[in-house]
């Protein structure tokens, strides 16, 4: 075992870069429905996009709302969500131009 060191805060090196921080994908309001799990993904190199994402009972993974929509709401700061299933009904920060690309 490497002997400790007491140093001034702030002064260590550690081995989690800011670089590192900011490109971890979250993963975060896990539900589940008829042998389905659905999950919201933050996407960093998306300029932070949420993508609601299913597993289906046959393992597939699928990502339900393509971009631009971001699966995203302030109203879960109360205690809500920004998506509910089986029905798949979201909320979006930004909404497409055209119906043509959902």
């Amino acid at each position: 075992m490497s002997e400790q060191k007491v140093v001034p805060y702030g002064s260590w090196k550690s081995p989690i870069t800011s670089e590192l921080a900011a490109s971890a994908t979250q993963l975060t309001e896990v539900g589940f429905a008829a042998g389905e799990i659905y999950w919201r993904e933050l996407r960093p190199e998306e300029k932070g996009r949420f993508a609601i994402m299913k597993r289906g009972a046959d393992g597939r993974i699928v990502d339900l709302t393509p971009a631009p929509f971001n699966a995203r709401t302030t109203v879960h700061e109360y205690g809500g969500g920004s998506f509910v299933v089986p029905m798949m009904l979201f909320t979006s920060r930004t909404f497409p131009t055209s119906a043509s690309t959902c």
